[in-house]
């Protein structure tokens, strides 16, 4: 089974802005954009990472993907926190790309469709 692996690339605003810049020109002059074939997240800095990926929140993660909760009440007992604090963190993670939601019925249903995270660091 291939393992699947999101970047998470930290790199400074300029560089940030500048891969921005150059979508933006590349959609306006009609190019096709290419869907990234591993996915990635990008940060300005180590301590936006830091900022994001708590220890409870790469616990969440792990929770997720191994145990597959059917929805957010099953993965706060799984890892028995408070469902604010989990649907918080999911929410977090969800806009920085992280997990995905489905909603089944009235459940949300978190889900990490990666297997492992790596870390690219500009110099």
């Amino acid at each position: 089974m291939k393992v699947k692996t999101i970047a998470i690339n930290i790199k400074s605003a300029d560089e940030l802005k500048d891969d921005v810049i150059g979508l933006c020109e590349r959609a306006e002059k009609g190019e096709y954009l290419d869907e990234v074939k591993d996915a990635e997240v990008s940060f300005a800095g180590i301590e936006t990472v830091k900022k994001i990926l708590t220890l409870k929140r790469i616990q969440l993660l792990k929770v997720i993907k191994r145990k597959h909760p059917k929805s957010l009440r099953e993965l706060s007992r799984m890892l028995k926190r408070d469902i604010k604090n989990v649907a918080e963190d999911i929410k977090i993670l969800e806009q920085v790309g992280l997990v995905s939601i489905e909603k089944e019925g009235k459940s949300f249903k978190p889900q990490v469709g990666f297997d492992e995270i790596g870390f690219r660091l500009a110099l």
